[in-house]
């Protein structure tokens, strides 16, 4: 291969590393809509899910404020687990992506008996240009109670559906 080949290669392979365009992207504004939110959603700025699953709770709500452009985000949840309300809160870190995105995060949690647990998950997103938004996450969870940390990770999985509020950038 010659070094000019070469060279397009790379640089096809360099723009596909990016969020190539896709036909919303490029598309033409909704009718009766001039706005550039019609094209470009935005950056995400605040998720509120329903969620289901451990440790989040079996069935609960998530709330969730992004910083760094949207690839860094805080978020604080609380369900029902067996009839013990338990809440969690931690930090998630996404990969690049407007729509889909790739997270792991990590989290500190507790219920009302005596016992804190620690969720590390490696989870998608899905972000809609409409804001419409799931996640799927699964990982390892940590428990301590009365008897001490447990020394294995007991495996455990989430998944919710919600709605996504984004913010146009200057």
């Amino acid at each position: 291969m010659t070094q000019a080949g070469s060279m397009l290669l790379f640089a096809l392979a360099a723009a596909a590393a990016d969020d190539p365009p896709t036909p919303s992207d490029v598309a033409e504004p909704l009718a009766g809509t001039d706005s550039p939110e019609a094209l470009h959603p935005g950056r995400p700025v605040f998720t509120l899910t329903s969620l289901h699953g451990i440790p989040y709770g079996l069935v609960g709500a998530q709330a969730e404020y992004y910083f760094v452009r949207g690839f860094v985000s805080a978020f604080v949840g609380t369900g029902l687990i067996v009839g013990l309300v338990s809440a969690t809160g931690g930090v998630r870190i996404y990969s690049r992506g407007r729509r889909h995105r790739i997270y792991v995060d990590g989290g500190l949690g507790g219920n009302l008996e005596p016992t804190v647990f620690v969720p590390l998950d490696l989870g998608y997103q899905y972000l809609g240009d409409t804001g419409f938004t799931f996640f799927i996450g699964a990982g390892p969870l940590f428990l301590h109670d009365t008897h001490g940390w447990e020394t294995a990770g007991i495996p455990a999985a989430a998944f919710g559906f919600g709605k996504t509020h984004r913010k146009m950038e200057p």
